[in-house]
């Protein structure tokens, strides 16, 4: 028998929709944005970029989640946005949402 030790989730790579209403007016298309995608449990993330999402239309993008580096559990993300503002000093403020995808790994 195979020893599953650390390596008992082998993996599932699947997509999620990314999206957001416009904030101040600015679309998904116009800010900087990242997402990071945790568990429940919450050992390791994965960050995705701007950069690596697949563009669908100005407020939504796919970005590809790889299982094997989170692991099992309940699938979160963290969708941190940088809007332009000028109150802020730096020209922008930082938005941050925290939102359960749906999905869930079961590692049996």
């Amino acid at each position: 028998m195979a020893d599953l030790g650390k390596n008992s989730v082998r993996g599932t790579m699947f997509k999620l929709n990314i999206n957001m209403t416009p904030i101040d007016g600015h679309t998904m298309a116009e800010v900087e944005w990242d997402v990071e995608v945790f568990t429940e449990i919450g050992y390791k993330s994965q960050k995705v970029k701007k950069a690596d999402a697949f563009k669908i239309d100005d407020d939504n993008y796919i970005i590809p989640v790889d299982s094997s580096i989170c692991g099992a559990g309940r699938y979160y993300v963290t969708l941190t946005a940088k809007i332009p503002d000028t109150a802020f000093d730096s020209g922008f403020r930082t938005e941050r949402r925290t939102m359960f995808t749906g999905v869930t790994i079961d590692a049996r």
